[in-house]
């Protein structure tokens, strides 16, 4: 999904990961699939997106 745009890595919540190998795996894979993502302008690379984080933390902070 990383690679081809249509998903972000937030490595914040990976540390939760019960399964240690698949977490250091999924790591190493992330940011070079991520990386060919950005490159080619893909997915959610394509445009000016707000990532998922930055929305949540924008809406927090404006009051009701």
């Amino acid at each position: 999904m990383l690679k081809f745009g249509m998903a972000f890595h937030y490595s914040q919540y990976s540390h939760n990961c019960p399964n240690k190998i698949a977490l250091e795996n999924a790591e190493a894979m992330a940011s070079p699939a991520a990386g060919i993502a950005k490159q080619n302008q893909v997915g959610v690379w394509q445009g000016n997106h707000q990532k998922p984080w930055d929305y949540r933390r924008d809406k927090r902070s404006k009051p009701l």
